[in-house]
């Protein structure tokens, strides 16, 4: 922190999800192994570090896949919008995708190779607010809440069957 004044307190670890419309799927057939993802109009997010390089996590090991497609952003909002629209396949932070994944808008793809965390997300506060009753309160409600969130819930029931 630039601010030394500033406490940090993890939330939650979130993951970023590979998905894509259920339109462009029928379109284009459903990716079944990330090196598919070649063959596959993919939308990178351009604020993220290496933007163009998804990685997976297959046999235990982490594979790096370059991906390509029509269009890249860096506004995930865009991105989630254009694979609305069926224009390909997305990898974002799965509270950018959430609301998508409950409505069925959005499909996740390869969920059994997802690298899982690596995304936290924190509560910046001043130096002794984070002892208050209050403050530990809300950010033990924000974490239980993420955790058990509805499309945490629906991926865990895709995935299982």
């Amino acid at each position: 922190l630039q601010d030394s004044s500033m406490v940090a307190c993890k939330i939650i670890d979130l993951s970023q999800l590979v998905c894509a419309s259920p339109a462009y799927l029928a379109r284009k057939g459903r990716p079944v192994r990330p090196e598919e993802l070649r063959q596959h109009a993919c939308l990178p997010l351009t604020s993220m570090p290496e933007p163009d390089t998804w990685q997976f996590r297959e046999d235990g090991a982490v594979t790096e896949i370059k991906v390509a497609g029509p269009v890249s952003a860096d506004s995930s909002d865009v991105l989630v919008r254009l694979a609305l629209e069926g224009l390909g396949i997305v990898r974002l932070g799965e509270l950018a995708v959430a609301g998508a994944l409950v409505s069925g808008t959005l499909v996740p793809l390869l969920q059994d190779v997802q690298v899982q965390g690596g995304y936290p997300l924190w509560a910046l506060m001043p130096a002794g607010r984070q002892r208050s009753p209050k403050v530990k309160a809300f950010l033990d409600f924000l974490g239980n809440s993420l955790g058990r969130a509805p499309w945490r819930a629906k991926l865990a029931r895709a995935a299982s069957t």
